[in-house]
């Protein structure tokens, strides 16, 4: 096991010895270890100061020291890591990108963070600045800005296929292209404050709002159909075929298809879930602040972990 510092205050721990990824490769450059650590998740332990890389049975493998961490995207090839090195809400925040290509990337110093999204190309969406002033920004794989947009309020963002769905506090949702002219946005009113977004099926959109309400919606941010998922309802992903709900308290994480049926569920056995992932196999990874839990798409525990000091946020499965 090796640490050192790189960047900002960065440092890298390797653990384990398995197969080679992209970014376990820049990893390995950066810290002369081999090449040779999994890595099927990411996650973002704020209060313990670490990015932490997981394998499939969820077992940490390598731990990126960052100071307050609030986010991590994997993008193409490469990891967007977000941190707020001042520990404040209100506070600027450092982006960096580490890829197999050039390693570890400048940091760049961004306004107020409230959202991050990793793109195919290596480039990320994100949420910057106050609510007041709130902005949508459109990075390359090399942190220089694209594209800036003005979303006063904006909560939640998602993106699938060069599609974007912002949505504010206050129940407004907007769908446009990448490239495409803020003129031609689609823009809906739905009821209560956004709690989380995902892609859906047919190009259409999930919407969870703090009225206990579950939408599914349309390409067009029309209704396709509602259910009540309770006020407790907390975060959600979500993909063409389901969307898994999860609530903050010890009531029941519900898993829905795409025509509003249930497929599964699973009593919380902890309070205050911050986020949540689909697994490949259509279950979900859930982030309570000190441990993870992995359900099966029928709602079956699979695995736990703990540790951790206060999770926040967890990446896109994969290599």
């Amino acid at each position: 096991m090796r640490a050192f510092g790189i960047g900002l205050g960065l440092a890298l721990l390797g653990l384990g010895h398995h197969s080679p990824t992209p970014i376990t490769c820049a990893l390995a450059t950066l810290s002369g270890s081999k090449r040779d650590e999994p890595v099927h998740w990411w996650v973002t332990d704020r209060a313990g100061g670490r990015i932490v890389a997981l394998d499939e049975e969820l077992f940490a493998q390598w731990v990126v020291t960052v100071p307050c961490p609030v986010g991590v995207a994997r993008a193409e090839d490469g990891l967007w890591i977000v941190s707020v090195p001042g520990g404040g809400g209100h506070e600027g925040s450092v982006w960096n990108r580490l890829d197999a290509r050039s390693g570890l990337g400048d940091s760049r110093t961004m306004g107020e963070y409230a959202g991050i999204v990793g793109l195919s190309d290596g480039g990320a969406l994100g949420l910057i600045g106050p609510a007041p002033t709130r902005e949508w920004i459109h990075l390359n794989r090399n942190g220089e800005t694209l594209r800036r947009v003005d979303f006063p309020g904006a909560v939640h963002l998602a993106e699938i296929r060069g599609r974007v769905l912002v949505a504010n506090g206050v129940g407004e949702v907007w769908s446009f292209g990448l490239d495409s002219e803020m003129s031609e946005a689609q823009h809906a009113q739905l009821g209560g404050t956004s709690r989380g977004v995902a892609p859906g099926p047919g190009g259409g959109w999930w919407w969870l709002g703090s009225n206990g309400e579950l939408l599914l919606l349309h390409a067009d941010l029309s209704v396709r159909w509602r259910r009540w998922v309770g006020e407790r309802a907390a975060c959600l992903d979500g993909d063409e075929k389901r969307v898994w709900v999860v609530p903050n308290d010890r009531s029941a994480a519900m898993c829905w298809d795409a025509s509003g049926r249930p497929e599964g569920s699973f009593a919380m056995p902890h309070m205050g879930a911050k986020a949540a992932r689909l697994t490949e196999s259509g279950g979900v990874l859930i982030a309570l602040p000190g441990a993870l839990l992995e359900l099966g798409p029928k709602g079956e525990l699979l695995r736990t972990q703990a540790g951790f000091d206060h999770l926040v946020s967890i990446s896109d499965p994969g290599p």
